[in-house]
């Protein structure tokens, strides 16, 4: 009866994951981070609205052709009070800004800031499995500044710290001396 029981439970774990795979943007977020459907769909939305500030209409485009559920997710976000901030600054202080965007927007939704790092690698890897990974490179590029990475393809985990500096090696010439000494005989 053990065995019969987790045959049962291995099903329905690859129904679950079979329907995150085929089923909506919301419902993956749900069925994976156990929010709801109102968090779901505007913690998404908060997310693809900061991409899409950070993109061009063309490729914004490429990310709304593959998942055509997009427009409607952004319209979905709450309004921040920081989101005028972040479109007028650039570089480093423009991804502060954003970051302080989403977090205040997922605050809205009752979630915590940190929960937008649990939110953009599966909304970065849904875009992907609907739209390749140069779709999902396109978007996880406009999420760099608030991830701390660049422009690379998305990944499920965050990127491993650097190396640790490495010192020179040091060569250490050692240089022998003989002394000849002589003797005379007499």
């Amino acid at each position: 009866m053990k065995t019969m029981s987790w045959m049962v439970v291995g099903a329905m774990l690859t129904a679950g994951t079979a329907q995150a795979q085929t089923g909506s943007l919301v419902s993956t977020l749900v069925s994976q981070l156990g929010v709801t459907d109102k968090q779901a769909s505007g913690g998404a939305g908060s997310i693809l609205s900061y991409a899409k500030s950070n993109l061009s209409a063309d490729d914004f485009g490429k990310i709304t052709k593959a998942v055509p559920e997009t427009e409607g997710l952004v319209k979905a976000a709450p309004a921040s009070s920081t989101d005028a901030l972040g479109g007028n600054l650039g570089g480093t202080l423009g991804s502060i800004a954003g970051a302080a965007s989403l977090t205040d927007s997922f605050q809205k939704l009752g979630l915590s800031g940190d929960m937008v790092m649990k939110f953009a690698p599966v909304v970065v890897n849904y875009v992907s499995g609907k739209g390749g990974s140069s779709v999902g490179g396109v978007l996880s590029g406009a999420l760099g500044g608030i991830l701390g990475g660049g422009t690379s393809a998305p990944a499920a985990a965050a990127p491993a710290p650097p190396a640790a500096p490495t010192a020179a090696p040091v060569t250490k010439k050692t240089t022998t001396t003989t002394k000849k000494t002589t003797t005379k005989k007499k």
